[in-house]
């Protein structure tokens, strides 16, 4: 794996985008992901992932002078924080990859003898900085010079989080930001211990000199959650949200439901100080003895079933589990590192009595020091050791607040398509899109006709035509044949061009509105078509948000095939199927009473409806404003996760005529 020593931070997300959608989704892989991360004083980041170099240029240099650059689609900023590779770190050697807004923004890479599609990592450190200082907020931005696999970056700007600690001798749990800065968050405490926080964020503390596990909103309201206890010490949440907690003085781990029943999980145990879950949903639980190497690591199953997962420890207090699965212990001067399948290691030592041990999200290690006062932190690999607080008294449990970036936008389309007949006159393919925002959006419209051939469609449009028209009607591109396409080597760049030189393409960028794609044979002759659209630009404040599709009609394979691929998330739609009302617009012949089925990505019929007075969300199609104006035309609304649906249209007792299928994104 080769290293990027230096970068600006930049890079990658995964994009559902198709080849067919008829046949096959192909979603994009992550190529390089960077996280930027406050971490005491310091700015950290980390990356990983893998670059398709597909579309950059290589400048023809040769050691630190070789690199590759290429212009690319996504933001030029990420809350004011200029991209380029001198604002915060000064390359002088080493590899590093960056965003620099020179002109158009791009991409430059410079990892000498790089092969693409290699695996990458790196890290920076920008001392003393804040996310305030460097002018960065919180969210995910995205990249990408294509469609393809890995040619696409992603920077993840992590909301900071919120350590607690809790100080034993001064009766107090005090609350730090992600720079260090310390409040207190409550006080008049009797021996705070351990500390445990639930998915809604409540902070739990287990007080060990009263017996009592307090419950703490986080505006920091506080509230008796169990009494009647014996020296609580350790506290872990499982992932159905039930608390469990180590009583040292009874031997004893008990369960709490969230509502605060309680009932014995295990018993006969001693000296119980720390509790930790795996991912698997098993329990550890650390019993520090005061015989020198009889202290020990417990594994209990969910159904409660008990092993000794470790032995021969001196004084085990701390437990934590690291994304990969590790179990980090505090030892006396020692933290160990046990494998999942407990083989130990030394991961640092020298310590002065670590007590509570808590990673953040960027799996920093952060260790308690009971003597020293203090809280160190540890990067992935051990070291170095840094100072994240000083000055505590008896620092004794420690709990990060869940790390959360913004909420993530709603799943947007990202591609659109619609297959059909194409006749002469008025029944040739009409296509509509609609795209909403304050942002252009790149878009790619295809038209397919002579490759269909090779999947069994027959009876093909021969020489395809695509016109692009906007809101006014007026025509604003067009294409026959994709190869004389002036931007002809943008559309490969974008990984769709079409398979065959016969079939037209157009790759623009469109401000907010809404247009219509026209498809017809180049010699007025007949066949069935594909028309898509592809979003090329998901991270532009810009989205699709609505699809549509006329056309004539047939049975067999001549019916109306629509499909769509939603993005990352959750997207609610409503379809609908038009033909009685297209008569009021001047359509002729159109179909009578139209069928409407949805399919999955395996071809399983998920739902379908004849006329709309009788599907499933009736009231849900009636309140979104966009019920069908006539009773014998069908709507579906369904919420979906990222991937591709494709809906029929086909006339009822297999009548023909002209119909109109739409695609409307509604709110979560």
């Amino acid at each position: 794996m080769k290293s990027l020593k230096f970068f600006k931070p930049t890079l990658a997300t995964i994009l559902a985008i198709v080849l067919a959608w008829l046949l096959s989704v192909r979603a994009a892989q992550a190529g390089y992901t960077v996280t930027l991360q406050q971490v005491g004083p310091d700015v950290v980041a980390t990356g990983s992932g893998a670059i398709d170099l597909t579309g950059l240029t290589f400048s023809g240099g040769v050691g630190l002078g070789a690199y590759y650059t290429g212009h690319t689609i996504g933001t030029t900023s990420f809350g004011g924080f200029p991209l380029n590779s001198s604002s915060v770190i000064t390359v002088s050697s080493g590899h590093f990859a960056y965003i620099r807004t020179t002109g158009t923004h791009e991409f430059v890479l410079r990892v000498p003898g790089y092969v693409s599609g290699t695996a990458l990592s790196g890290s920076a450190t920008y001392s003393g900085q804040t996310f305030a200082s460097l002018g960065v907020t919180p969210g995910t931005y995205v990249w990408t010079w294509g469609t393809g696999a890995n040619q696409n970056f992603t920077l993840q700007v992590a909301a900071p989080q919120i350590l607690f600690e809790s100080d034993f001798q001064s009766g107090t749990i005090f609350k730090f930001t992600a720079d260090g800065t310390r409040t207190t968050f409550a006080s008049g405490l009797s021996g705070p211990v351990g500390l445990a926080l639930d998915a809604s964020g409540n902070l739990f503390e287990a007080d060990e000199n009263s017996g009592t596990i307090f419950k703490f909103t986080p505006d920091g309201i506080k509230t008796t959650f169990a009494t009647g206890l014996n020296h609580p010490f350790g506290l872990a949440f499982d992932a159905a949200g039930n608390l469990f907690e180590a009583d040292d003085g009874s031997g004893t781990i008990f369960k709490f439901t969230p509502a605060g029943t309680k009932t014995i999980f295990a018993t006969g145990l001693s000296f119980l100080t720390a509790l930790a879950f795996d991912s698997m949903g098993n329990l550890f639980a650390a019993s520090s003895s005061p015989n020198a190497g009889s202290g020990t690591i417990f594994k209990f199953t969910p159904a409660g079933t008990k092993t000794t997962f470790a032995t021969e420890l001196s004084s085990p207090i701390g437990l934590a589990f690291s994304a990969s699965g590790n179990l980090l212990v505090s030892d006396s001067g020692t933290i160990f590192k046990f494998t999942p399948t407990g083989a130990k290691t030394t991961f640092t030592s020298g310590l002065d009595v670590p007590t509570a041990l808590a990673f953040d999200s960027s799996a920093n290690l952060f260790e308690a020091s009971g003597n020293d006062g203090s809280i160190f932190v540890y990067t992935p690999g051990g070291t170095p050791e840094s100072i994240f607080a000083s000055g505590l008294s008896g620092p004794a449990g420690l709990a990060f607040q869940p790390a959360a970036l913004p909420p993530a936008p709603p799943a947007q389309l990202l591609n659109i398509s619609a297959r059909l007949k194409v006749l002469t006159g008025d029944n040739v393919l009409i296509g509509g899109f609609v795209i909403t925002g304050s942002d252009n959006k790149q878009v790619l419209l295809r038209a397919l006709g002579p490759a269909l051939g090779h999947f069994g469609v027959s009876g093909v449009l021969a020489d395809p035509t695509l016109e692009l028209h906007d809101g006014s009607g007026a025509v604003i591109a067009s294409n026959d044949n994709w190869t004389t396409a002036a931007n002809k080597q943008a559309i490969i760049d974008s990984g769709l061009a079409p398979p065959n030189a016969l079939e037209p393409a157009i790759l623009r960028s469109l401000p907010p509105g809404s247009y219509t794609v026209v498809v017809r044979d180049k010699n007025a002759g007949t066949g069935v078509a594909l028309v898509e659209a592809y979003d090329l630009s998901p991270g532009a404040n810009a989205s699709l948000s609505n699809s549509s599709a006329r056309g004539f009609v047939d049975t067999n394979d001549g019916v109306m095939i629509g499909g769509f691929i939603t993005g990352e998330g959750n997207c609610r739609v409503i379809v609908r199927a038009l033909g009685p009302t297209l008569a009021q617009f001047g359509v002729p012949n159109v179909l009578a009473d139209p069928m409407l089925e949805l399919y999955d990505p395996n071809g399983t019929l998920i739902a379908s409806n004849d006329n709309e007075p009788s599907p499933l969300h009736f009231s849900e199609i009636r309140a979104s404003g966009f019920a069908p104006p006539n009773l014998a035309e069908p709507a579906i609304i369904i919420t979906k996760q990222a991937g591709n649906v494709t809906a029929i249209v086909r006339g009822k007792n297999n009548t023909t005529g002209n119909a109109l299928l739409e695609v409307y994104t509604l709110p979560l």
